[in-house]
C-alpha cells in the first residue's frame, strides 16, 4: 500500500481541549508531570486577568448560591410577607425566603395539566394583594387542537393564607386571551392608576407576518390596559373610560399602545410614572420604549425608527421612536428591566437597568424630561438573562435561564486598574522559560482518553490554576473551575522531516465568571507567541512534502476567531471539553504501579470535594489483543428500555480511537462524542436531532438506520448511518469530504483519514434492524454496478484508454459511486496508473461529489478556493455572476442543497418558501442574508418540528396539518407521515431553521456569485 496517501497531514480544527493520541501499551507511555508530582505546587506567577478588551465598569456576581432553579423565567416579591417568587418555564413556581435566610426552595403551585401543556412566562401582584390575595399569570398554553394549538392567556388567581401559602388552584379565573404562534409578549404589571398593563407580541416568529403591528382591531402587538377590578358582563374585566381608541369602534379597545414586535419585559417606574418596555427586535435593533397612551411604536412598518417594510399600511398614531436602540452586532434578544432604587450602587440611582439575553451585555440609561441623558454598557458577560427581580429592598437581581441562578451587578474591582492583558506567552505568568517551552511551577500537564483530530497537529495539555483554588469533579459534563483558571493547549507541526514546529497556543481562561478564547501565534524563531486578533487569522506555512523528497508545499493553518473557539467551548458544552472524569480516566505506570491520573489530581489537593476512596494502585497488566466486536444485539438496549435498563446496559467509557486494539464501536463511539457531540447534543448548536454523546446507547443517537434531516446530498437511499453500507452513509460522506456539506462546520478544514478508515469498518459492522428502511432495487443495482467497475479496474491491465476512460466517469459520476471509488482508492485497489487517472477525473471538475471527496489529494494550491467563514460581504455583492451557471449550480450540483427543499414555480411538496419569485421579493442583499442567516427570521409555516409517538419513533421535519385526528409531518424527502391524535407523545419546535447554516462557507466566490445572480433573477 503507498504509505503517501494516509500519510498526508491533514486538517480538521475542532476546539476540543484533548490530548495525543496514546501508544496502545500504556506501561511504554513516558509519565506526564501529573504522575511525577509530589505535592501540589501553588502556581503564584499568571497575569491571564481580564481581557483584552476594556474593562467595563460592572461586573455580575452570584447571588444565593445555595439556589437553583429550572429555567426560571420571572421573579418578584409577594406582598406583605419575606417571600420571593420564582416562575419556572416548566410550570412549577416556587418560593424562597428573602435576605440570608433563603436557603431552600417550596412550591407555591404546579400550573401544568395532564394533555394540556402551560408555561408560565410572568407573575404579578394585585396592588391591594395584602387583602385580596389576588394575583395574574400570564401563560402561553399548548394543545393538540388545531383551533387552539397555542395560545396566551392571562389568570387570576387567590394565594390562600398562613404561612408558606400556595396559590389556590380552584381560585383560578381567565382574565383575557389570545391565539399566538410566537412574540407572544409577556409583561404583566400594575400602573399608578390602578389599573392592569399586559404586553402583547405579534403573534408570530418573523416579519409580522399577519400585519397585526399596525393593526388596532386585535389585541396583537401592543400594550392593553384593562380594569381587573369591576368586570363588565360576560368578561373579568371592564374598558377603562379613557382608554386611547374608545372613540374607533372597530378598535379593541383594551389597546393602550401598539405597534410592537415582541415586548417580553416591561414595567412602571411609580416614582416617575414612567412606564418602560423592552422590545425584541428583528433584522437590526432592540428596542428600548417608554409607553405613552395612544402611541404607535412602528411595527412593522420601521424597525428601530427606521423603515423596514414602509408601505405597510399605517395606524391612527404617529410612529413614536424608541428612546434607546441596539444594533444586532451587540445585542440580539433584548430583556426589558427596572429602574435602580436600591442601597448599593448608588452611581446607578434612579437609571434603567435592561440587558440582553443572547450576549449577556447590561447597560444602563437615563430618562429625563423625554430625553436620554446617559446610557452606557456596564456588564458584559455569557449569561442568559431572561429577566430581572426586585427584592423587598429594591435590591436588583438579574435572573440566568439556562442555569437556572440569579445574579447581582457588583463594581468591576479591574476597572480602574490598568491590566495589560498578556500580548505575548512569556507576559502571561505561565512560562518559565518560552523558548524552551517549559511551564511556569504550578502549570500542570494532563492527558486525555479520546483525542480529537487537531489537523494534523500534534499537542500538548495543561492547566494552570492560580494559588490554592479548587477544582469541582464532574463525571460527565466538563469540571468546574474558579475565577483565573487557565486550560493552555500548545499545537506543532512536522514542518520538517523529524522536527516539530510550534505554530499556535490557544488559551481557555474563566474571567470574571465566564470562559473566554484567545490565541498566540508562535514567531519563526520559536522563541515568542503572539496574541492574535479577536477575528482569527489565517498563516501560510511551508512543509516537508511527503510525495516529494526534498521538497516542500503550501499549507495554510487556520488560527480561529474567539467567537469560534466559543461557538464549540459554549456554556452547553460545559466549555472545557476535554477536563472530566469521562476523558481524564487515564493510568499510567509509576514505579510498577498503574496510577490513576483522576487519583493524583485528588491526592494532590486539587478537587474541592476530595473523593474518600479513589481507585487502588495495582499492578501493571500485560497487553491484550483486541476483543472480539459485539453484535447489534449485544451492545444496544431493547426497543423501549427503561432508565435503569440503559444504565445498566450501556457501557460508554470513553476509548481512544486511534488505538486499533480497542474496541472497533467504542472508537467509532468516541470519535463522534469528542469530534461531534459538542454541538449535536441537546440543546447544543446542531440543528440536526442527532446526539452523538457517548452516554447514549446506539439507538437513542439518531444516526443509524435514520434518514437526514439536511438531505442526502444525493446518495442513493441516503441514511445518516446505513448499517452495513459506508456508501450510503450521509454521516461518513460529510465526514470523508472537503467542500460544501463538509461537517464538522466549525473550524473544520480537512478530512481525517485514519478516522475515515475505523468508520468504515465500523459501519460495516452494523446490522439493519426492523425500523431500517431498505434501499431500493434502483440502489442495489448502483451499487453492484460499481463494485463491478471497480473490480474491472483492478483485474483489467489491457483494457483499452477510452474504455477505462468511459468506467471511471461513470464510477465516479453519483456520489455513491464516488464514496465507493474512494475507499478502493484509499486501499490501493488499482492497477499502476489507474489511480492517477481516477484522480485527474475526479477533481477535473466535471463531477461535484467526486471532487470534494478526492481534492485532498491535491496540493493545497491545485484545490478550489473557497469562501470561507470570514469572507467580505460587500466584496462577494460586488462581484457579477452568472444566472446560468448560476441555475445549473441549483439545479444539478450535488453538495448545493437549496433544490432538496425549494420549489421554483412547481407544484409539487416543498420544506421550504418557493423561490418563484424571490427576486421580486427580496434585494440581492437580503437574499445573501436569508443564506448566511437562515435562523434570524422564520416563517410560521416553515418552522421544524419533532414529534414523537407512544412507539418511541420520531418524526422530524414540517408540519403540514395539524387537527383534531393528528399531526402531519414532511420529512425532508418531502414525505408526509401521520401522527393520530391519541397516540402523540411529544411535539418540539426546532430551535433553529430547517435550512442548515454556512452554505456559502464551501462555495468559490464564483459560485455564491452565480447562485446569487440566478436567486435574484428569479421574478
Amino acid at each position: 500500500m503507498r504509505r503517501h496517501r494516509n500519510g498526508i497531514v491533514t486538517i480538521l480544527v475542532l476546539f476540543l481541549l484533548t490530548s495525543l493520541p496514546l501508544a496502545v501499551t500504556m506501561a511504554e507511555e513516558p509519565v506526564s508531570d501529573l504522575f511525577q508530582l509530589k505535592e501540589r505546587v501553588p502556581l503564584t506567577t499568571s497575569n491571564v486577568i481580564g481581557s483584552p478588551e476594556p474593562p467595563k465598569p460592572y461586573r455580575l456576581k452570584r447571588a444565593y448560591p445555595q439556589l437553583k432553579f429550572d429555567e426560571p423565567v420571572a421573579m418578584v416579591a409577594e406582598p406583605g410577607t419575606n417571600r420571593m417568587i420564582v416562575v419556572q418555564f416548566g410550570g412549577q413556581i416556587v418560593a424562597f425566603e428573602d435576605g440570608t435566610k433563603g436557603t431552600e426552595l417550596t412550591e407555591v403551585f404546579n400550573i401544568h395539566t395532564p394533555k394540556l401543556r402551560r408555561d408560565p412566562y410572568n407573575i404579578t401582584f394585585h396592588p391591594n394583594y395584602i387583602e385580596n390575595r389576588r394575583l395574574y399569570l400570564f401563560v402561553e398554553v399548548r394543545t393538540k387542537q388545531v383551533d387552539n394549538s397555542e395560545r396566551i392567556e392571562v389568570y387570576e388567581f387567590k394565594m390562600q393564607e398562613g404561612e408558606n401559602a400556595k396559590i389556590d388552584p380552584n381560585s383560578e379565573r381567565m382574565i383575557v386571551s389570545w391565539k399566538s404562534r410566537g412574540h407572544t409578549g409577556g409583561g404583566i404589571t400594575f400602573g399608578p392608576d390602578g389599573y392592569f398593563y399586559i404586553s402583547t407580541g405579534d403573534g408570530t416568529t418573523g416579519s409580522d407576518v399577519n400585519v397585526t403591528g399596525q393593526d388596532i382591531t386585535d389585541l396583537q402587538a401592543g400594550i392593553l390596559r384593562l380594569d381587573v377590578d369591576n368586570y363588565e358582563e360576560g368578561q373579568a374585566y371592564s374598558i377603562p373610560e379613557d382608554n386611547p381608541f374608545n372613540h374607533i369602534p372597530e378598535a379593541r379597545h383594551e389597546l393602550w399602545a401598539y405597534g410592537l414586535r415582541a415586548p417580553w419585559r416591561m414595567d412602571w417606574d411609580l416614582p416617575t410614572n414612567t412606564l418602560y418596555i423592552g422590545d425584541v427586535g428583528q433584522d437590526v435593533w432592540e428596542m428600548i420604549h417608554v409607553g405613552k397612551k395612544g402611541a404607535n411604536y412602528g411595527w412593522s412598518a420601521t424597525e428601530g425608527g427606521l423603515p423596514f417594510i414602509p408601505e405597510r399600511e399605517k395606524g391612527p398614531s404617529e410612529i413614536t421612536k424608541p428612546i434607546a436602540s441596539h444594533h444586532h452586532t451587540e445585542s440580539r434578544s433584548i430583556t426589558g428591566g427596572y429602574v435602580y432604587r436600591g442601597p448599593d450602587l448608588p452611581e446607578l440611582q434612579e437609571a434603567y437597568i435592561y440587558c440582553d439575553y443572547a450576549t449577556g451585555k447590561v447597560w444602563g440609561l437615563r430618562y429625563v424630561d423625554g430625553e436620554v441623558t446617559w446610557n452606557e454598557e456596564l456588564a458584559d458577560s455569557s449569561y442568559s438573562i431572561a429577566t430581572f427581580g426586585l427584592d423587598h429592598q429594591n435590591d436588583l437581581f438579574l435572573v440566568d435561564y439556562a442555569d437556572g441562578i440569579l445574579l447581582q451587578l457588583e463594581p468591576n474591582p479591574y476597572v480602574d486598574h490598568k491590566v495589560d492583558f498578556p500580548k505575548t506567552l512569556s507576559a502571561t505568568g505561565l512560562y518559565e522559560s518560552v523558548p524552551e517551552n517549559k511551564p511556569a511551577a504550578g502549570v500542570v500537564k494532563y492527558e486525555t482518553v479520546a483525542p480529537g483530530f487537531h489537523d494534523g497537529a500534534k499537542e500538548e495539555l495543561w492547566l494552570a490554576i492560580p494559588g490554592n483554588d479548587w477544582i469541582k469533579e464532574s463525571k460527565w459534563n466538563g469540571w468546574d473551575f474558579q475565577n483565573g483558571a487557565v486550560a493552555l493547549q500548545t499545537l506543532t507541526l512536522e514542518l520538517e522531516p523529524g522536527k516539530q514546529t510550534r505554530v499556535e497556543t490557544r488559551l481557555l481562561t474563566r474571567q470574571e465568571n465566564e470562559w473566554l478564547g484567545y490565541s498566540y501565534l508562535w514567531n519563526d524563531e520559536q522563541t515568542e507567541a503572539t496574541l492574535v486578533e479577536k477575528n482569527g487569522r489565517k498563516v501560510e506555512l511551508s512543509e516537508a512534502d511527503p510525495l516529494n523528497t526534498g521538497q516542500t508545499r503550501k499549507r495554510t493553518w487556520n488560527i480561529p476567531s474567539r467567537a469560534e473557539c466559543m461557538s464549540c467551548h459554549s456554556r452547553q458544552a460545559k466549555f472545557v471539553l476535554s477536563l472530566n472524569s469521562l476523558q481524564l480516566d487515564i493510568e499510567r505506570e509509576v514505579d510498577g504501579k498503574l496510577v490513576s491520573q483522576i487519583t493524583m489530581f485528588n491526592d494532590l489537593g486539587f478537587f474541592k470535594e476530595p473523593r474518600q476512596a479513589t481507585k487502588a494502585e495495582r499492578p501493571a497488566p500485560p497487553k491484550v489483543e483486541s476483543a472480539r466486536i459485539p453484535t447489534l444485539a449485544e451492545r444496544s438496549t431493547p426497543r423501549k428500555p427503561t432508565k435503569a435498563e440503559v444504565t445498566k446496559t450501556w457501557d460508554f467509557s470513553l476509548v481512544n480511537p486511534y488505538d486499533e486494539s480497542a474496541d472497533l464501536h467504542m472508537r467509532a463511539r468516541s470519535y463522534l462524542h469528542i469530534n461531534c457531540a459538542h454541538c449535536h447534543v441537546k440543546d447544543g448548536g446542531g440543528n440536526a436531532k442527532m446526539e452523538l454523546e457517548l452516554n447514549k446507547p446506539d439507538r437513542y443517537t439518531n444516526i443509524i438506520g435514520v434518514k437526514p434531516l439536511q438531505g442526502t446530498f444525493d446518495l442513493a437511499d441516503g441514511l445518516l448511518i446505513a448499517p452495513g453500507e459506508p456508501s450510503r452513509s450521509v454521516l461518513f460522506y460529510r465526514l470523508s469530504k472537503m467542500g460544501s456539506g463538509h461537517m464538522p462546520q466549525v473550524g473544520s478544514h480537512q478530512v481525517d483519514p485514519q478516522a475515515r478508515q475505523f468508520l468504515h469498518d465500523w459501519i460495516l459492522t452494523l446490522e439493519s434492524d426492523a425500523d431500517t428502511p431498505d434501499p431500493s432495487f434502483e440502489t442495489i443495482s448502483l451499487q453492484q454496478q460499481n463494485k463491478d467497475t471497480i473490480q474491472f479496474l483492478t483485474d483489467s491491465p489491457n483494457a483499452p484508454e477510452t474504455e477505462v476512460q468511459a468506467m471511471l466517469e461513470s464510477l465516479l459520476s453519483t456520489p455513491t459511486g464516488a464514496m465507493q471509488a474512494l475507499h478502493a482508492y484509499e486501499q490501493d485497489q488499482f492497477l499502476p496508473g489507474i489511480d492517477d487517472k481516477m484522480l485527474t477525473v475526479a477533481t477535473g471538475g466535471s463531477f461535484a461529489a467526486a471532487r470534494d471527496l478526492f481534492e485532498r489529494f491535491l496540493p493545497e494550491e491545485l484545490r478550489l478556493k473557497r469562501l470561507g467563514t470570514d469572507f467580505d460581504i460587500a466584496t462577494l455583492l460586488a462581484q457579477p455572476g452568472n444566472v446560468d451557471r448560476g441555475r445549473e449550480l441549483f439545479t444539478r450540483t450535488a453538495g448545493i442543497q437549496c433544490r432538496n427543499c425549494h420549489t421554483v414555480g412547481e407544484d409539487k411538496p416543498a420544506l421550504g418558501p418557493d423561490l418563484a419569485k424571490i427576486g421580486e421579493k427580496y434585494t440581492r442583499e437580503q437574499i445573501l442574508e436569508s443564506i448566511l442567516e437562515p435562523s434570524k427570521k422564520i416563517e410560521d409555516k416553515y418552522k421544524g418540528y419533532i414529534v414523537g409517538n407512544e412507539d418511541g419513533l420520531v418524526f422530524s421535519g414540517m408540519i403540514v396539518n395539524r387537527g383534531p385526528d393528528g399531526i402531519v409531518v414532511r420529512d425532508n424527502e418531502l414525505k408526509d407521515h401521520t401522527v393520530p391524535e391519541d397516540e402523540i407523545d411529544f411535539v418540539e419546535e426546532h430551535k433553529k431553521s430547517l435550512m442548515p447554516e454556512q452554505m456559502f462557507r464551501d462555495l468559490t466566490a464564483e459560485q455564491a456569485a452565480d447562485l446569487l445572480e440566478y436567486l435574484s433573477s428569479l421574478k
